[in-house]
Protein backbone atom coordinates (compact mmCIF):
# COMPACT_ATOMS: atom_id res chain seq x y z
CA UNK A 1 0.00 0.00 0.00
CA UNK A 2 1.78 3.26 -1.13
CA UNK A 3 1.80 6.44 1.29
CA UNK A 4 -0.43 8.88 -0.37
CA UNK A 5 0.50 12.25 0.20
CA UNK A 6 -2.27 13.98 -1.17
CA UNK A 7 -4.93 12.66 1.07
CA UNK A 8 -2.69 14.74 4.36
CA UNK A 9 -2.85 18.11 2.17
CA UNK A 10 -6.87 18.27 2.67
CA UNK A 11 -8.22 20.92 3.39
CA UNK A 12 -9.68 20.19 6.57
CA UNK A 13 -6.08 18.83 7.78
CA UNK A 14 -4.69 22.05 7.34
CA UNK A 15 -7.45 24.07 9.33
CA UNK A 16 -7.18 21.74 11.84
CA UNK A 17 -2.94 21.99 11.88
CA UNK A 18 -4.11 25.96 11.83
CA UNK A 19 -6.62 25.32 15.03
CA UNK A 20 -3.73 23.59 16.67
CA UNK A 21 -1.24 26.09 15.88
CA UNK A 22 -3.55 29.05 17.43
CA UNK A 23 -4.28 26.12 20.74
CA UNK A 24 -0.34 26.60 21.15
CA UNK A 25 -0.22 29.84 21.52
CA UNK A 26 -3.57 30.48 23.03
CA UNK A 27 -1.69 28.34 25.99
CA UNK A 28 1.39 29.87 25.50
CA UNK A 29 0.31 32.91 26.31
CA UNK A 30 -1.82 31.96 29.50
CA UNK A 31 0.87 30.02 30.87
CA UNK A 32 3.51 32.84 30.23
CA UNK A 33 0.75 35.27 31.96
CA UNK A 34 0.50 33.09 34.98
CA UNK A 35 4.26 31.88 35.55
CA UNK A 36 6.68 33.44 37.83
CA UNK A 37 9.20 31.30 36.58
CA UNK A 38 10.48 29.79 33.37
CA UNK A 39 8.66 32.04 30.82
CA UNK A 40 10.99 31.16 28.85
CA UNK A 41 9.11 27.67 27.76
CA UNK A 42 5.55 29.70 27.38
CA UNK A 43 7.49 31.55 24.59
CA UNK A 44 8.58 28.57 23.16
CA UNK A 45 5.17 27.05 22.92
CA UNK A 46 3.74 30.30 22.07
CA UNK A 47 6.29 30.10 19.09
CA UNK A 48 5.94 26.67 18.16
CA UNK A 49 2.26 27.64 17.56
CA UNK A 50 2.95 30.11 14.99
CA UNK A 51 5.42 27.75 13.29
CA UNK A 52 2.34 25.22 12.72
CA UNK A 53 0.78 28.09 11.56
CA UNK A 54 3.15 28.90 8.94
CA UNK A 55 3.80 25.94 7.96
CA UNK A 56 0.16 25.23 7.30
CA UNK A 57 0.04 28.27 5.36
CA UNK A 58 3.06 27.84 3.20
CA UNK A 59 1.84 24.28 2.33
CA UNK A 60 -1.88 25.47 1.72
CA UNK A 61 -0.43 28.28 -0.70
CA UNK A 62 1.81 25.98 -2.53
CA UNK A 63 -0.03 22.88 -3.08
CA UNK A 64 -3.66 23.97 -3.37
CA UNK A 65 -4.68 24.44 -7.19
CA UNK A 66 -7.85 26.00 -6.91
CA UNK A 67 -6.75 29.08 -4.85
CA UNK A 68 -6.23 32.16 -6.86
CA UNK A 69 -3.09 34.13 -6.80
CA UNK A 70 -4.32 36.66 -4.08
CA UNK A 71 -5.50 34.03 -1.40
CA UNK A 72 -1.60 32.73 -2.27
CA UNK A 73 -0.06 35.95 -1.73
CA UNK A 74 -2.52 36.09 1.62
CA UNK A 75 -1.38 32.72 3.10
CA UNK A 76 2.55 34.08 2.49
CA UNK A 77 2.08 37.13 4.36
CA UNK A 78 0.63 35.31 6.93
CA UNK A 79 3.10 32.77 7.12
CA UNK A 80 6.11 35.72 6.79
CA UNK A 81 4.36 37.36 9.42
CA UNK A 82 4.51 34.70 11.88
CA UNK A 83 8.05 33.66 11.12
CA UNK A 84 9.29 37.28 11.55
CA UNK A 85 7.77 37.90 15.09
CA UNK A 86 7.96 34.69 16.47
CA UNK A 87 11.12 33.59 15.09
CA UNK A 88 12.42 36.47 16.82
CA UNK A 89 11.59 34.58 20.14
CA UNK A 90 14.08 32.00 19.54
CA UNK A 91 16.82 34.32 18.00
CA UNK A 92 16.83 36.62 21.02
CA UNK A 93 18.66 34.57 23.85
CA UNK A 94 16.66 35.40 27.43
CA UNK A 95 18.42 34.81 30.31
Amino acid sequence: MAFNIEGLLRKLVLVMLILVGVLLMFVGKIVGLYATQNTREASLIVTFGAFIIATAALVWAIASKRTTDNQNLGLFILAAILLAFYGLVIAIPIF
